[in-house]
């Protein structure tokens, strides 16, 4: 079950280290996890600091792109700049073919991308490769705390086979961090209404018919040893 609270997958985390320093928390990746199976595939990313915090972006407005051909027309206008932090999740979910984006040493043919600010989710959107990212009608399943986020996405169990995945943050610049290609585990469900916790004690209507019935035996004993009648002394 994807609810932002984590605890089940205490024990899928891959932590992640960096041979420089990161520039800023919310985009130091610490952890990720995955799990590729029948009942669906999942993914689990934490950074060092708040997730999706966004970055203001400069004032300066960037010139508009021209349109080449002479002509003096209008440049086209220029791409849309966002403070919007972006955190990507590369799938690979066949590893013994070569179809999809070469990256971290793995072909990934699906990737996940969430974009939000001031800790918020903003967008949440899938995309195939097809010589190239074109948006998949899949609708993930994302949510989040301070500092992670989890999420499923349904993909046909019958394409995967060695799934492979790889994490990104970035901000509007461009600055961020990547993980190593992880191999997600095929044997572990995350569900974090069953995570490994006590023992389940019974609910009271459980318990309540025996405690009855030993109480009422309890009482009427002492009532039949008090009326049971006392033998004359010779």
């Amino acid at each position: 079950m994807i609810d932002g609270l984590f605890a089940d997958w205490a024990g899928l985390r891959v932590p992640d280290t960096d041979p420089a320093r990161v520039s800023r928390a919310s985009l130091d990746i610490r952890s990720s996890g995955g799990v590729a199976n029948a009942s669906g595939t999942y993914f689990m990313l934490q950074v060092a600091g708040p997730l999706l915090e966004g970055f203001p972006v400069p004032q300066k407005v960037p010139r508009a792109v021209s349109g080449g051909g002479g002509g003096g027309g209008q440049g086209a206008p220029p791409p849309r700049i966002t403070g919007e932090d972006i955190a990507r999740v590369y799938i690979d979910t066949n590893s013994t073919d070569t179809v999809g984006l070469s990256i971290g040493g793995m072909y990934a043919d699906y990737m996940v991308e969430v974009r939000g600010s001031n800790g918020r989710i903003r967008t949440k959107d899938v995309f195939r490769w097809q010589s190239g990212w074109v948006r998949s009608p899949l609708i993930p399943q994302v949510a989040k705390n301070a500092t992670a986020m989890e999420g499923s996405l349904g993909l046909n169990p019958a394409a995967l086979n060695g799934t492979r995945m790889l994490f990104q943050t970035s901000d509007w610049s461009g600055r961020g961090d990547v993980t190593d290609v992880i191999v997600t585990r095929s044997g572990d469900t995350p569900s974090t209404r069953n995570d490994g916790g006590g023992v389940p004690l019974p609910e009271f209507h459980e318990l309540a018919v025996p405690l009855a019935g030993c109480i009422l035996f309890v009482v009427m004993f002492r009532r039949l040893r008090r009326r049971r009648p006392t033998r004359p002394s010779p």
